[in-house]
């Protein structure tokens, strides 16, 4: 799940550990948002929610939104998301990570093993929080 394609994701984990350790700590992010739930098929009505959901909380001063989807990165579904998408990733305000880490579509597995979906929810939420913890307050 941590390994994306560099079209997936923008963020810096990284980008204020001289603030966080010098103590300023001005320069941090407010807020960053998971959402682990992407897991049925993109259309037409699905995506304009998806779309509205992100620009919603952009609206609302959320700096950074991590998705996780049960597609693979060659899915075309996946394919779909990242071109749908592509503006706000490109922006360093979303990042997409996926659940599907064994190559099947809709089936949240990894190491070779299928996990149980809330597993999977909560295993995605304390990683998008490490990711967090270096950029965000």
């Amino acid at each position: 799940m941590l390994s994306s394609p560099g079209e997936a994701s923008r963020l810096d984990p990284w980008k204020n550990i001289e603030s966080i350790n010098n103590g300023s700590g001005n320069s941090l992010d407010n807020l960053h948002i998971c959402v682990p739930g992407l897991d049925s098929a993109p259309n037409i009505k699905t995506l304009a929610l998806l779309l509205e959901f992100i620009q919603h909380h952009l609206l609302l001063g959320v700096d950074h939104i991590f998705l996780t989807a049960t597609y693979t990165w060659k899915s075309p579904y996946m394919k779909l998301i990242l071109e749908f998408l592509g503006s706000f990733i490109d922006d360093g305000k979303v990042s997409i990570a996926t659940q599907a880490g064994d190559g099947i579509d809709l089936v949240n597995s990894f190491s070779g093993m299928s996990w149980g979906r809330d597993n999977v929810k909560n295993f995605a939420s304390n990683i998008y929080l490490y990711l967090s913890k270096g950029s965000s307050k």
